[in-house]
């Protein structure tokens, strides 16, 4: 009854409809009374925080806002362990070629590979640390776009399965390096599409069939580790595969440009895709494909600030794929 009683009385603090609404919306439900209990405190302690931070972007103090989404019943270390990934920098830098920094072709002011039909549809990894399999995937699919004319969706579990061992040595759900999953896919031959090799969310035995190729790539490269030279590889080369740091306000982000100055000297922990870049009264901004389904933040995206001494290290490890 005690149990009952509190939970009640959480209830109401929080506006049982504001609960219930959120429950409704994000197709919730618990296995407990006591799990209920704990997501509603979780969501209570967002809701502030969200609240808080909107104040001050309505007050012109923040260039972004924030909103409730499905992680906002997760505290971040939950969220982190569910979500995030873990990378080891040196292996994730450790590519053989780089492209210089200086092009033949100057980049434009702005850019958007969505406008051009190089990017697919923004997916969700689900409760597993795949990251790095969505920002292989999706460097790829543009640069396949790029050569053939053609947008083909790849499949990431394919990625998931079959990279997660020996020698690629990722660790399906609990992280691995975008690098390595893109040399699977040059070892291989190819990698299939997600049409004949569906999304899992969990590491399965590697089913990988010669007769369903989606692409295939020669090589792969990094880009040097600078905002001007991930300008020019985004402009010059297609959408570019890169880590970055996440924090709890990467977790509630909802529009606008994001400008986190939390994340300096923090490890990088989410692998995700560079589509575009431009910039409007907020500042300079990358357009970014994350891999939380299209509720999270702009449908998807996040514009995230550029020109902003590396800001969460979006410029340290970007990635290519030669096709």
């Amino acid at each position: 009854m005690n149990k009952l009683v509190i939970f009640l009385a959480l209830v109401a603090c929080a506006s049982a409809a504001d609960w219930s609404a959120y429950k409704t919306r994000f197709g919730k439900s618990y296995r407990s009374l006591n799990e209920e209990q704990l997501r509603l405190r979780m969501f209570e302690k967002n809701k502030r925080i969200i609240e808080q931070h909107n104040k001050r972007f309505e007050a012109g103090e923040e260039s972004y806002d924030m909103g409730l989404n499905e992680f906002s019943d997760l505290s971040f270390e939950e969220f982190q362990a569910l979500y995030l990934s873990s990378f080891d920098a040196a292996a994730a830098a450790s590519v053989e070629q780089q492209i210089d920094e200086v092009s033949s072709r100057a980049a434009p002011s702005s850019l958007d590979w969505r406008s051009k039909g190089a990017v697919t549809a923004v997916k969700h990894q689900g409760s597993c640390g795949s990251c790095w399999t969505f920002s292989a995937a999706g460097c790829l699919e543009g640069a396949h776009f790029i050569k053939t004319g053609k947008l083909v969706t790849i499949s990431e579990q394919n990625i998931l399965d079959c990279s997660s061992r020996a020698p690629y040595n990722n660790m399906g759900c609990n992280g691995g390096y975008t690098s390595q999953a893109l040399q699977y896919i040059i070892d291989n031959g190819g990698v299939n599409y997600m049409s004949n090799y569906p999304y899992e969310g969990a590491v399965k035995t590697c089913r990988y069939n010669r007769n369903s190729i989606a692409a295939t790539m020669r090589s792969r490269s990094s880009v040097a580790r600078t905002e001007a030279a991930l300008k020019e590889a985004t402009a010059n080369k297609g959408p570019i595969a890169v880590s970055v740091v996440v924090t709890d306000k990467f977790q509630n982000y909802k529009s606008g440009v994001f400008n986190d100055n939390t994340c300096a000297g923090k490890v990088v922990n989410h692998g995700v895709l560079v589509v575009g870049y431009g910039n409007d009264s907020a500042g300079d901004y990358w357009i970014v494909k994350n891999s939380w389904g299209k509720s999270w933040g702009e449908s998807g995206y996040i514009r995230m600030s550029r020109n902003r001494s590396n800001q969460c290290q979006i410029a340290s490890y970007g990635l290519v794929a030669v096709v």
